[in-house]
């Protein structure tokens, strides 16, 4: 089909500069916005690829101006549509300015321009990576070398031939919720509450087995005792290794698997014997609520992880790597379920930082 073409005065009321103006101008005054040529619904949002070389800070000036927001994806369709067109525009080497920024100080986190949670993102490989140069601008990337997916990078003009503009709905957007807000400081805070949550949720259970525990380690306190009074060879030396015995199986608050002394092995066999069957019994009891408690907390704090380190909180996920790996281990979980706060291993901490 034909085409006309139309020159006039007052300057080109089609360019893209004046559609934006426009939809910026309706969308300000309330009224239906003609959205510009090439805009593409996705679920109830537009979006728009605009072929143009600016600095981060530039084009998501010019897509408030327009009534819109560098872009962000709310959703699983969103980010696929983001991804899936970018293949297709990106040339090798080519970039596109989405809205997100990496912000903080002590912990810095990469934000959405909107405040939604920062998901749904599929870094390149590789990436985010660290520079001496600052690197706090999120973009669409097709590395020279192949690489595709989400790319921190300096924010000048130089480092995307594109910006992507999109104009949603507050009821689209992937918001988060008090919980999140809260999740939103420090990984130290993040784990404070998350062992306290932890501890407070498996408590019934928990206290089950512990008076449970208490009690049979009493009982055998009492065992020995006994069985100590009513030996036929009862002597002073047997009397104070019943009562050495005594005080060091209150204060570790525990049966010792073994019995090191001779004279006292000879002597409590049977009721330690028995002792060891009970607490045997007592935790293959408990064990499976133990198991179901520690793959919980685990999975949560390794989500929570992956979470500050798609964030850009290497600090952050290398310390929450220290207390997943601790927290496999029995005596270390069963501090966390008593209620105390062990300190977080810190060894290697700066190599384990260096990998995440």
């Amino acid at each position: 089909m034909p085409f006309v073409l139309q020159w006039t005065e007052g300057g080109n009321q089609g360019s893209l500069s004046s559609q934006l103006a426009r939809v910026g101008a309706a969308l300000k005054s309330k009224k239906p916005p003609v959205f510009p040529t090439g805009s593409q619904n996705v679920g109830g949002s537009r979006f728009l690829v605009v072929p143009r070389s600016t600095t981060w800070e530039q084009a998501s000036a010019l897509a408030t101006a327009a009534g819109g927001h560098l872009a962000v994806p709310s959703s699983e369709e969103e980010a696929a549509w983001i991804l899936d067109t970018m293949r297709e525009t990106l040339g090798s080497g080519d970039g596109c300015w989405v809205g997100g920024l990496l912000q903080g100080v002590g912990a810095p986190q990469w934000t959405f321009v909107t405040q939604e949670k920062f998901e749904f993102v599929m870094w390149a490989p590789q990436e985010p990576d660290e520079a001496e140069q600052p690197q706090p601008s999120l973009q669409v990337w097709h590395g020279a070398d192949g690489r595709f997916g989400y790319n921190n990078a300096p924010s000048d003009a130089s480092q995307a031939n594109y910006f992507l503009i999109e104009w949603s709905a507050p009821t689209h957007r992937n918001m988060p919720s008090q919980k999140d807000r809260q999740r939103a400081g420090s990984a130290e805070d993040w784990l404070l509450t998350q062992r306290q949550e932890a501890a407070d949720r498996e408590k019934v259970a928990f206290v089950r087995w512990q008076r449970r525990h208490e009690k049979n380690v009493e009982d055998f306190v009492d065992d020995i005792k006994s069985e100590a009074e009513t030996a036929r060879r009862f002597n002073r030396a047997a009397r104070d290794l019943v009562d050495s015995m005594t005080k060091d199986i209150k204060k570790a608050g525990a049966i010792p698997a073994t019995i090191s002394n001779e004279m006292a092995r000879r002597l409590l066999a049977r009721v330690h014997e028995k002792a060891l069957e009970r607490e045997k019994k007592i935790w293959e009891e408990y064990e499976p609520d133990f198991q179901a408690a520690q793959a919980r907390y685990l999975a949560e704090v390794e989500a929570e992880g992956k979470r500050r380190l798609s964030q850009g909180d290497r600090k952050g996920a290398a310390l929450l790597g220290r207390e997943h790996k601790a927290a496999a281990e029995k005596a270390y979980f069963m501090m966390i379920l008593s209620g105390e706060f062990p300190e977080v291993p810190e060894e290697d901490a700066k190599e384990d930082e260096r990998k995440a």
